[in-house]
C-alpha cells in the first residue's frame, strides 16, 4: 500500500495556536497507532474530494473530511495524498493533512 520511505506530515489547530509541522513515515505513524491502549471510535468520512492524475502514473488527491472521535466532530481535515504507480499499483508516496479543530 506504501511506497519505500513513503511519510506523512501534519498540522493541526486547536485554540487559534498552529503546531507542527511534524513528520514521520507511514511506518512510524501506523505503529504509533498500534500501540495506543484505550483507542477510541475514529472516523473521518470523506464528503469531497478531488483527484488530478498526470499521464496514469502519478495522482494527487485532495480529501476533505471531519474528523470524530467517539460520535463527536473535533476537527474539520484537509488531507492531500501523493501516490504513484508501482507495478500497475497504485501507492502511496505522501500524505500530509491540516487540521482545524471545531469549538462549540
Amino acid at each position: 500500500m506504501f511506497l519505500p520511505a513513503a511519510n506523512i506530515g501534519i498540522i493541526t489547530e486547536k485554540d487559534g495556536k498552529w503546531r507542527g509541522p511534524h513528520t514521520l513515515t507511514f511506518e512510524e505513524w501506523v505503529a504509533g497507532n498500534l500501540k495506543r491502549t484505550n483507542p477510541k471510535k475514529f472516523e473521518e468520512p470523506v464528503s469531497k474530494y478531488t483527484v488530478h492524475i498526470s499521464n496514469g502514473n502519478l495522482a494527487f488527491v485532495l480529501a476533505e473530511a471531519i474528523e470524530s472521535v467517539d460520535g463527536e466532530a473535533i476537527s474539520d481535515n484537509r488531507d492531500y495524498f501523493i501516490l504513484m504507480k508501482d507495478e500497475g499499483k497504485w501507492k502511496f508516496l505522501s500524505g500530509s493533512y491540516t487540521a482545524t479543530s471545531i469549538t462549540e
